[in-house]
């Protein structure tokens, strides 16, 4: 069985997404797909004196159907980058494996890249590595499906043209997905239910689906590793 994950690349996503390198052969970034603002592309929470707050690469404007390898950060990026690494060290300094995480973090929002897309793909990679975990990335915009496809017959496209016969969703876009089309396509269709346990966040009670950065300040790489198993493949309903 040949199994693919599909989401659009975001920076520093929660524990869920990573989940889903874990689980599949090869993972489709959907930089081809349009922006959606106010999302999680270039966004996410940390935990700031035990309350999560939100760290923003602002991205230029640019028109309603815009895809999200045609968006770029804001002139002012230079400065918004220095902001979120002076806010991470105030977040995080005492945590128990800053001294390790911090400088990878350092590098990874350093990076010269303006393109969205490719800033965030750069970031996945960066904590794969060093979490030591392989997979395959390919991007929605370098394959040959029928790009006026949408939505599921999109998905199922991609998931064809990869050689795939298994195809893996987070749990929280069942409502998309029928598997009786995906199973006249061949294809299995799986969502994964993250079911990560709390781990120790200070002396603060447990705030739940922040962003990797979170899980990277306070745990083990081994640990993480331990992290990244904690979930359960459902099938959808019939439908």
């Amino acid at each position: 069985m040949k199994t693919i994950a599909i989401m659009q690349p975001y920076i520093f996503p929660h524990i869920g997404y990573f989940q889903l390198f874990k689980v599949c052969d090869v993972f489709v970034s959907y930089d081809d797909v349009q922006y959606m603002k106010g999302g999680w592309i270039n966004r996410n929470r940390i935990l700031i004196y035990g309350s999560p707050k939100y760290i923003t690469f602002p991205v230029n404007k640019a028109p309603l159907n815009t895809a999200i390898d045609h968006y770029f950060f804001h002139d002012n990026i230079g400065k918004e980058k220095g902001n979120i690494l002076f806010t991470l060290r105030q977040a995080y300094s005492k945590a128990p494996f800053f001294q390790s995480v911090y400088p990878l973090l350092e590098d990874i929002v350093k990076v010269n890249e303006n393109n969205v897309a490719r800033f965030a793909e750069n970031s996945l990679k960066r904590i794969l590595d060093y979490l030591s975990i392989s997979v395959e990335i390919r991007r929605s915009s370098h394959l040959g499906f029928d790009k006026f496809l949408k939505g599921q017959d999109r998905v199922i496209a991609i998931v064809k043209e990869i050689g795939g016969d298994c195809y893996v969703n987070p749990i929280g876009g069942q409502d998309l997905y029928s598997t009786a089309e995906f199973a006249a396509n061949n294809i299995d269709l799986r969502f994964l239910n993250c079911k990560a346990e709390p781990y120790k966040q200070f002396s603060n009670e447990f705030v739940p689906s922040l962003s990797i950065i979170d899980v990277l300040m306070f745990n083990s790489i081994e640990q993480i590793r331990l992290m990244l198993e904690q979930f359960e493949l459902i099938a959808n309903k019939i439908r």
